[in-house]
């Protein structure tokens, strides 16, 4: 039986334009992050397309904005935040999974999304962890069907899945389309 797994996830934004690289988290000195002192306001930029900072009063609140959740009793918001955030929480999900998808409005050629998550230390398994993708036409579930070839322009999906190798160094990133 594998651990629990448990991830904190804190201020995620989906940006029409450039990105800095990984790991700028400290000072961001590139791309539209570098004009929002950690972060604060960048939904307002006209080139964000969506932004989740989890600073709603309940959960109840937070799954209001999004077009399906799963296992909402996972999910809760608490005060743990990355050090350079200047939010106030994160979310929480523990046990077994929790779900949010959320349906963006067709018309766009390129999307970059940044997000900030924290494993449990004691976590070694992660599947199905984040996806983007999109259908045409557009769903109101997520359907990746990860593995299957999609017939011309129908849909796409990409998953980033972090795994425990066990090796040096102990995680690394896996892709899944």
């Amino acid at each position: 039986m594998s651990p629990a797994r448990h991830v904190v996830f804190a201020a995620m934004a989906l940006l029409v334009g450039l990105l800095p690289p990984m790991g700028a988290v400290a000072q961001v000195e590139d791309g539209i992050a570098a004009g929002y002192n950690h972060d604060q306001g960048i939904g307002g930029h006209p080139s964000v397309v969506f932004t989740e900072g989890f600073e709603q009063a309940s959960v109840a609140d937070l799954v209001s904005g999004w077009d399906q959740v799963q296992h909402q009793e996972n999910m809760s918001l608490v005060s743990d935040v990355p050090a350079m955030s200047a939010g106030t929480q994160s979310l929480y999900i523990s046990g077994g999974w929790g779900d949010l998808y959320r349906r963006l409005l067709p018309g766009y050629e390129q999307l970059y999304a940044r997000f900030y998550a924290k494993l449990d230390p004691s976590c070694v398994n992660v599947h199905h962890w984040v996806w983007l993708g999109g259908h045409n036409p557009p769903t109101t579930w997520p359907w990746p069907r990860a593995g299957t070839r999609p017939a011309g322009d129908e849909r796409w999906s990409t998953g980033l899945e972090p795994f425990y190798s066990g090796g040096s160094p102990q995680w690394r990133w896996a892709f899944d389309t």
